[in-house]
């Protein structure tokens, strides 16, 4: 059956088809709205029916692309991404894609659009982070880009099975290489300074050193580990599981003039902490300092314990929250209003931050199977980790009830799990403080392969210690270290050789 035009004005046409029936058997209507003479209509329509012939709906025609994002979250990503993955590919989505095509409706969202927004990433002044190289902006790496590129195309490769459009543009986008970087290392020699200038630091971070180094373990595993996945008869340390922190996700929302606000879109069965937050606001000196502030929240939505929440505000600064169990997805709205000398301030802007439950520094399994793993101590590793312990024990004792007993082997003062950004911190202001050439703490990783590779150890052995998916990996990552074993090969059968002969 043809569509059909039906005529609304002037050069403006309803385009209607009719396929399929309805799970009550009444015929399903599809319309759409087309603006142009009588002959491009006719054009447009025969578009439209294809279009609808060949499975799409004909909603993507109208669809921005920031619409398909919130869909794309709440309906996907909720479902099939971890929470760390999650947040990162919220701020990403906000900070970068939403911006440049957000606006734009699905269909209009070209290759050639797509090309021009990884060439402007390439733009050194396109970085939110404010990273410099000799002082001048930096740019954005080629990893980094292929990253927006993989979220992207995530995002309209599910467009396309949800039928919005008929094809993914990024499919046909040439997208920029990752700049290959030397892996950074310690040779024996530069390890053997490092333990030297180690020996009158805190336990705890020389414990974290030498665990880095002689286990290779990653920064995550080694802030994850407890005293249980220690066995100090064996000699044996167990990696089970991994910590990481996740940052609150932030959504601005703009206020109409009275100061009311709302907000909605949360994830359900999960706990949030209400972090309402003033900003965008010109203080006037007279009012820099408020007599009285609140910001008053009413929730509607079936939860299991939600509250009224009046927190009081001191120069702009919210300074008490709530907890709130959600267990079905509602929305939060509320008048905030601040007075000093009897007059009120309103009509500024909100940002309002969902802090999930689990949010902060969490433990969790290991991506593989391979990453779960027990490998062996030497005796240096087992005399850290005892003396570490006995030096916690006293730290436990001098504040007594105040210690969160978690059992983990690296903590901060009072026992909580330490910031899985710390050892990179300490580490890098420890080699200034020593004048010692800089790597990465990640580095430690790469110098314990490196220096097992080139003493001989076969490969199969460093990367089941390493916790790779395969010996390939670790092969790929560590080829200067096996050129090394290679060139101790051929010497040793020239050798050989050369003792035939003789």
């Amino acid at each position: 059956m043809a569509g059909s035009l039906e005529k609304r004005g002037e050069n403006s046409w309803r385009m209607v088809y009719f396929k399929g029936r309805d799970q009550d058997g009444n015929r399903i209507r599809y319309t759409q709205i087309f603006k142009g003479s009588k002959p491009q209509a006719d054009k447009a329509l025969a578009k439209f029916v294809a279009s609808i012939e060949n499975g799409l709906t004909g909603d993507g025609e109208n669809m921005l692309f920031r619409d398909l994002c919130d869909r794309w979250i709440i309906e996907y990503a909720n479902e099939h991404l971890s929470l760390k993955a999650l947040v990162d590919y919220q701020k990403i989505i906000d900070q970068r894609l939403k911006p440049t095509f957000g606006r734009l409706k699905l269909h209009d969202i070209k290759p050639l659009n797509i090309t021009k927004f990884y060439r402007e990433l390439r733009d050194p002044e396109q970085r939110l982070d404010g990273r410099t190289e000799d002082k001048n902006p930096k740019s954005l790496s080629g990893a980094t880009i292929q990253k927006y590129h993989r979220i992207l195309s995530s995002i309209l490769s599910t467009a396309v099975r949800w039928q919005l459009i008929a094809t993914n543009p990024c499919l046909r986008v040439e997208v920029p290489r990752n700049e290959h970087r030397e892996t950074g290392f310690y040779n024996e020699e530069q390890l053997s300074s490092l333990f030297v200038e180690l020996e009158k630091e805190p336990s705890k971070f020389r414990t974290l050193v030498i665990l880095a180094v002689l286990t290779g373990l990653r920064r995550g595993e080694l802030i994850a580990l407890t005293w249980d996945d220690v066995d100090f008869d064996k000699g044996t340390l167990t990696v089970s599981k991994q910590a990481q922190y996740i940052s609150p996700v932030p959504s601005s929302v703009k206020t109409n003039t009275n100061g009311g606000w709302t907000q909605s879109g949360f994830r359900t069965g999960t706990i949030y902490r209400v972090r309402p937050k003033l900003v965008g606001y010109s203080f006037d000196p007279a009012y820099s300092v408020f007599s009285s502030a609140s910001a008053a929240l009413s929730f509607t939505g079936t939860s299991s314990s939600i509250s009224p929440h009046h927190p009081q505000i001191a120069k702009g600064q919210i300074v008490s929250e709530s907890s709130s169990s959600i267990s079905t997805p509602f929305s939060a709205s509320g008048l905030v209003t601040a007075s000093s000398d009897g007059k009120t301030l309103s009509g500024v802007t909100l940002t309002f931050t969902c802090v999930e439950k689990g949010q902060g520094v969490i433990v969790r399994e290991p991506k593989t199977k391979s990453s779960r793993r027990t490998i062996a101590l030497p005796a240096t590793a087992i005399t850290a980790l005892r003396e570490h312990k006995k030096s916690q024990a006293v730290e436990r004792l001098e504040i007594a009830d105040i210690w969160k007993d978690d059992n983990f082997v690296f903590t901060t003062w009072d026992g909580t799990i330490m910031h899985p950004d710390t050892p990179s911190s300490w580490f890098n202001d420890f080699l200034k403080d020593h004048s010692l050439p800089h790597i990465r703490f990640h580095d430690l990783r790469h110098s314990s392969a490196t220096i097992l590779l080139g003493s001989g150890v076969p490969l199969k052995n460093v990367s089941a210690r390493l916790g790779h998916a395969s010996s390939t990996i670790t092969a790929n990552i560590y080829a200067h270290a096996l050129e090394t074993v290679d060139r101790q090969a051929a010497d040793k059968l020239d050798q050989i050789m050369n003792k035939g002969q003789a």
